[in-house]
Formats: structure tokens, sequence, C-alpha cells
């Protein structure tokens, strides 16, 4: 049996399985995904893809995993966003809005790193010592950068993190054609190694 630990909102669908290779895995990729996996060399490389397909086989059944031309997966009528860290895969699915998710944990030299892509009102209320939150703001900008599913976005710059309840935040896009803002969530989970899950949710209210 395939263990996936489910966190479902009224607004998103987060699936997180961890990232080990699972018995029988090659039944849930399609034929061309078998080929497809043979031609990546790295070794975490491949455990990602296989696991990615694994678990989209779970939540979608064996149907077609595409992407679109900035790189985020397409799944049939759902729109999708994926992520891996050193411990899981994830998938965050709506029907209705577009998603943007990222799953990371805390990083050694992270305060070191938090000046180079925190926005000038982000020093305001993050703590210079909390590592933590620094790693969720690093991890909500992904999220909200997956969202955009455009390039040529500067974190420091761009992409700016307001936060707005318990582990509710907003997310807002400047310095491109129609800026916008979104909703984003963001928690550590300390029942599953602690990981940092944050992903967007809700309608997109243009500024």
């Amino acid at each position: 049996m395939i263990v996936t630990h489910a966190f479902d909102f009224d607004e998103i669908n987060v699936r997180l399985m961890p990232l080990v290779l699972h018995e029988h895995w090659e039944d849930a990729l399609m034929v061309y995904e078998l080929g497809k996996i043979e031609e990546i060399k790295h070794l975490q490389r491949k455990l990602e893809y296989s696991c990615s397909r694994v678990l989209r086989t779970e939540l979608f059944g064996k149907v077609p995993m595409s992407y679109n031309e900035y790189g985020a997966p397409l799944v049939g009528d759902h729109h999708v966003s994926l992520s891996h860290s050193s411990k899981y895969v994830g998938f965050a699915f709506n029907q209705a809005n577009k998603v943007g998710l990222d799953i990371d944990f805390v990083r050694p030299k992270i305060k070191a790193l938090f000046s180079k892509f925190a926005h000038v009102s982000e020093f305001e209320w993050v703590d210079a010592m909390d590592d933590t939150m620094q790693m969720q703001i690093w991890s909500m900008k992904e999220a909200l950068y997956k969202h955009y599913q455009q390039r040529g976005i500067l974190f420091s710059q761009q992409l700016k993190i307001i936060p707005w309840g318990e582990n509710i935040f907003i997310g807002e896009i400047s310095g491109i054609k129609e800026p916008y803002r979104i909703m984003l969530r963001s928690m550590v989970h300390k029942e599953y190694h602690d990981v940092i899950i944050s992903h967007t949710f809700g309608a997109i209210e243009y500024l």
C-alpha cells in the first residue's frame, strides 16, 4: 500500500508522498514514461520522476502528465502544481483555479541568503534570527513563482509576502504586465519531519 498524506482545504487539495522507491512502481508509469526514466542519468532525478508518476496515478489514474511552455504540469482537467524535497514529493490540485506548490525544509545557510531574496518590506516583520520563517518566505515565493508560470521574475523585487492571519499570507507579483495578488498558506508540519508546505489558493486579484 502506498502511503500518502492528505491536506484538504475548501480551496485546494494537497497530497504528500514519501520520496522512496515504491514496490511495483513500474506499474504506475505509462509506457513512454518507462522509456523516459531510462534516459535520466541522475539517480535522484530518477527517483523524483518515478515518485511523481506514482503519486499521479494514485490521484488521477494512469493518465498523461504533460507540461506547458513554462514547465507547469497539466493532468486532465485539473490545475496541478508539483514539488519535490529531500523526503517527499507533493501535488497541489484544483479544478477551478491555477495553483502553485512548494515543499521544503529549513536549510542551514538560509539566514545568510535571506537578504538575496527578501523584499525590502519583509525585513520589517521577519525576525532576523527566525530561520523557519525565512525559509517559509522562500517557500512561498517559490509557490508564487510557480503560480505565475513565467520566467524572469526577481524574487527580492517583484515577489512580496504580506502576513494576513495564522499560516495565511498574501503574495503579490509586481513589475509584470498585469500585477496581481493571490492568497498563500504556509505551514510547518511537525508530524512529517518539520516539512514546510506552501501553496497558493483562491482566485487572482489584479492590482
